[in-house]
């Protein structure tokens, strides 16, 4: 009996699959990081120093567009012509 209590406690501690990501909204901190198997402070390290190209902040909150880190891991530039990259003044 109570190994079966070990089971039940080990599988709510594995983790969630993740859903596949889309295209059809911007990606988040946590999606990138996922993305590309980096952690979530290494993609906001590189996104500081512009080495991960990012959207405009909306209060501080950190988007990326999906098609340009795509491009990003494969060392492409972003084919369809839209500014990857954030404007800084």
């Amino acid at each position: 009996m109570n190994e079966s209590i070990k089971l039940r406690s080990t599988d709510r501690s594995a983790p969630l699959p993740r859903l596949p990501l889309t295209d059809d909204r911007a990606w988040s901190v946590g999606d990138v990081a996922y993305f590309l198997g980096y952690s979530e402070s290494e993609v906001r390290k590189l996104e500081r120093y512009r080495r991960l190209p990012s959207l405009p902040r909306h209060c501080n909150r950190i988007t990326f567009d999906p098609r340009a880190i795509r491009a990003f891991r494969d060392g492409t530039p972003v084919s369809d012509g839209t500014q990857a990259s954030r404007q800084r003044g």
